[in-house]
């Protein structure tokens, strides 16, 4: 029976829950991860020195993106292709011209300025076709 009763004792002590500073690392969340990278660059952003015709980017959360210079839009899908999951990530673009697929990659990096609004920094890296000319900081609109 003291047999039995050790048993349970020690099966009890198994049992019991670990507090935060005893738990393993693997049931402890990430202190870095909030919100994920493809959530940040999804909505409407406009560069910061374009006028009425100006450039203008909306990213939706399906993997399509529309891209405005000046009076022609532009549209396709995106694939995140390389993220930290915070604030830096790979793109790449496939979009129609002219009749003919295109794709190209852009750097985007999500910089937070001093009044708390965010900017979205992009640089086309080498590619193949003709480019849609991204690059610069956009601003959210929404």
């Amino acid at each position: 029976m003291a047999l039995l009763m050790t048993f349970i004792t020690g099966l009890g002590l198994m049992i019991t829950p670990l507090s935060n500073s005893e738990s393993p690392e693997y049931l402890l969340a990430h202190p870095d991860h909030g919100v994920s990278f493809h959530e940040q660059i999804i909505g409407n952003w406009q560069f910061e020195a374009s006028g009425l015709f100006g450039r203008q980017l909306t990213v939706y959360e399906d993997g399509r993106f529309a891209f405005r210079r000046g009076r022609t839009w532009r549209a396709g899908s995106y694939y995140v292709l390389r993220t930290d999951e915070r604030s830096t990530g790979v793109l790449r673009l496939e979009y129609y011209r002219g009749g003919n697929l295109h794709l190209q990659q852009v750097r985007v990096e999500i910089v937070e300025r001093a009044q708390g609004h965010a900017i979205l920094r992009l640089t086309t890296l080498p590619f193949a076709g003709k480019s849609l000319r991204m690059v610069g900081d956009f601003l959210r609109m929404d």
